[in-house]
C-alpha cells in the first residue's frame, strides 16, 4: 500500500509540477531572479489572454455566419413571397383592365 502511495505521489509529482521548475530553470542564471520569475508568469498571462480573446473572436464570427444564413434564408423567403404576390396582382390588374 505504501508502496502504490509513494509511486502515485511521485507520478503526481513529476506531471503535476513540472511547469513549476521550468520557470525556475529559465531564471536560474538570471540577476533578479524574482523579477525573472515574475516576468514569466505575466507572459503566461499574455498567453492565456491572447487564447481567450481568440475565442471570443471566433465565438463573433460564428454568430455572424449563423446571422448570415438566417437573414440570407429570410430574405429569400421574402423575396419568393413578394414574387407570388406581384404575379398575382399583376394578373389581377389584366383582368380588372381587360375584363377577362
Amino acid at each position: 500500500m505504501r508502496k502504490a502511495l509513494l509511486i502515485g505521489l511521485g507520478i503526481i509529482g513529476l506531471t503535476g509540477i513540472s511547469s513549476l521548475p521550468a520557470l525556475a530553470d529559465d531564471c536560474a542564471s538570471s540577476s533578479d531572479y524574482d523579477a525573472c520569475v515574475a516576468g514569466r508568469k505575466i507572459d503566461h498571462a499574455g498567453h492565456t489572454a491572447h487564447d481567450e480573446a481568440a475565442q471570443d473572436t471566433q465565438h463573433v464570427k460564428n454568430w455572424g455566419n449563423r446571422t448570415g444564413k438566417t437573414l440570407d434564408n429570410w430574405s429569400h423567403d421574402t423575396g419568393r413571397k413578394m414574387d407570388r404576390w406581384s404575379h398575382k396582382t399583376g394578373s389581377d390588374m389584366n383582368r380588372f383592365f381587360t375584363g377577362k
